[in-house]
């Protein structure tokens, strides 16, 4: 089962996890972006975020992690700088995602309009839930 009852951790280590096309419905991904530009204003539409993506994954309980402890949310050295880009999805629902920017030092749930910035994809993978056990 995976519910994120305690805690998480953004794992890098999923590389051929998220290519395998015959993964479970259970899989929660996770897309790390820099922002590299501001766009001339496009007109389009786009799928906005939800505060819930199920499993436990709210915005209330991402941010209380990413805020509090962000040197254990993520498995590889990294500090956020402003404008610094999270979304977290369900691998069969891309659609159906939280999303996240750095602002003023603290990680906000909010969304950059894809009409309006350019940005690079700078790590990606699986969110692996931290249970009671591993605790």
């Amino acid at each position: 089962m995976c519910d994120f009852e305690n805690n998480f951790v953004l794992c890098t280590c999923a590389e051929d996890t998220l290519k395998n096309k015959e993964v479970g419905e259970n899989i929660y991904c996770w897309r790390l972006q820099k922002g590299i530009a501001t766009k001339s204003y496009e007109i389009g539409r786009y799928i906005l975020p939800t505060s819930h993506i199920g499993k436990g994954l709210s915005n209330e309980f991402v941010l209380q992690h990413l805020n509090a402890s962000p040197a254990t949310c993520f498995d590889f050295d990294y500090t956020p700088n402003e404008g610094d880009y999270l979304e977290i999805f369900p691998f069969h629902e891309r659609a159906f995602y939280l999303a996240f920017i750095f602002f003023q030092h603290v990680w906000k749930a909010d969304h950059h309009s894809g009409y309006r910035f350019d940005h690079v994809a700078f790590k990606e993978g699986k969110v692996k839930p931290i249970t009671s056990k591993d605790a």
